[in-house]
């Protein structure tokens, strides 16, 4: 019987009998998370990819499901050979290719498409909750979808963050432990619920300014969007410098970086050019120059160097 696979199952009615057990589609890797659109029953399968030592490769996927597919596990994952099957002449075009790359090391477990009342900026998105404990993971995140249900990816085929509902949620001596979400469900009201195994807690996400500022509660949450073209070398640029004494520039992958300077209001998503941090890097009074002591002026070719970021409206 094929493995990696995902199968139907059909009882008979009412007896309740098994009466097939038939294949849909094989070469799924930990197909924990799959989605089904309401409408048109579109089928998605969120690939939990094996994990090298890089933290860039290889990327988890999203995959549309469909019968009699073959979607490459063991031999092709997203787009290249797994390292274990190069001795075997594999030709990965002959497999089925995911329709959406997502960063590496995520592990997508839990996903679905939301149709609440309380996050309309949400609506109608496929939400995925991301478990993995390296750079990428531990975030729940959500993708804009063609008219099919279809996925799309934020920037193009390359690996990239969507919109991110629940991000920098790593570990903070004192203040929270990482967190792992797994598997996600909507409430009546339209309110977020999900598991979250590493510390064995069920969460809840809700809008609503009193409950979200009351004691013992959590903090408003800012959804994080994607980081416009040129944010990556900024990152980079800057990190070295800036992660000496900023926790926020030692996310790791850049798009980290970003989430947490969004949320922590350094970074204005609406307005980069008046951002705190853009204001602070121009040492713009009262501000001291960051990093001292001439700011951005004196980073190689300045602000042309970092592909007109700081022109963006």
């Amino acid at each position: 019987k094929p493995q990696a696979a995902l199968w139907r199952l059909h009882f008979d009615r009412p007896g309740g009998k098994l009466a097939s057990f038939t294949p849909i589609a094989r070469g799924l890797r930990n197909s924990m998370a799959i989605a089904v659109e309401p409408k048109t029953g579109l089928i998605v399968q969120g690939e939990n990819n094996i994990d090298f030592r890089s933290e860039n490769s290889p990327p988890e996927e999203l995959n549309i499901v469909k019968q009699g597919g073959n979607y490459g596990w063991p031999y092709c994952t997203a787009e290249g050979v797994v390292t274990e099957y190069r001795r075997f002449p594999v030709n990965c075009a002959k497999f089925d290719a995911p329709a959406v790359l997502m960063p590496a090391h995520g592990a997508p477990l839990g996903m679905l498409y939301y149709a609440g009342a309380m996050f309309p900026e949400l609506s109608g998105k496929l939400i995925v909750s991301l478990h993995g404990y390296r750079d990428n993971g531990h975030r729940i995140v959500a993708y804009d979808r063609a008219a099919d249900g279809r996925p799309i990816a934020p920037q193009g085929r390359q690996p990239a963050f969507p919109l991110q509902v629940v991000t920098g949620w790593d570990a903070r001596p004192g203040i929270r432990p990482m967190g792992a979400p797994v598997n996600i469900s909507v409430g009546s009201a339209g309110q977020i619920w999900f598991t979250e195994d590493k510390n064995r807690t069920l969460m809840v996400l809700m809008r609503g300014s009193a409950t979200a500022n009351a004691p013992g509660k959590a903090a408003p949450v800012t959804l994080v969007k994607t980081p416009p073209p040129g944010w990556t070398h900024f990152a980079d640029v800057l990190a070295p410098s800036c992660g000496q004494c900023h926790e926020d520039f030692r996310a790791g992958a850049p798009a980290g970086v970003w989430a947490n300077l969004v949320q922590r209001g350094w970074i204005n998503q609406d307005s980069l050019k008046t951002s705190l941090l853009v204001r602070a890097l121009r040492g713009e009074p009262p501000l001291k120059p960051m990093p001292p002591p001439g700011g951005i002026g004196e980073l190689s070719g300045g602000e042309a160097a970092l592909g007109g970021l700081f022109a963006e409206p």
